[in-house]
């Protein structure tokens, strides 16, 4: 796990420093990767654990959070590939058309 954090904030300051898009995307996928080795950890103390409790709901709390920004670091990692893969221009809307001819 240290490595994949150092790997991570090192590569993030290589791409930022050079401007090197791969870099970015590189330390990106690590720190996903980090993410998802955190979230798999804490599913199995959450589903291992045999009552419920504060810290038992705290923790799935904070796993649903955690899904929620390693989903955030993937859609930024797909959108630093293509940036246009994602998001529709405007104008491709059907309901943009229908304002267009009326």
């Amino acid at each position: 796990m240290t490595i994949l954090a150092v790997g991570a904030v090192t590569l993030r300051f290589a791409g930022s420093y050079w401007q090197i898009l791969q870099l970015d995307v590189m330390s990106h996928s690590m720190s996903f990767l980090a993410m998802v080795l955190v979230m798999i950890a804490m599913l199995f103390e959450v589903l291992r654990a045999r009552t419920a409790s504060t810290d038992l709901v705290i923790g799935a709390v904070c796993l649903y959070f955690l899904i929620g920004l390693a989903w955030t670091f993937l859609y930024y990692s797909i959108y630093l590939l293509s940036p246009n893969s994602i998001f529709a221009a405007s104008g491709t809307c059907g309901a943009d058309r229908r304002r267009q001819r009326g």
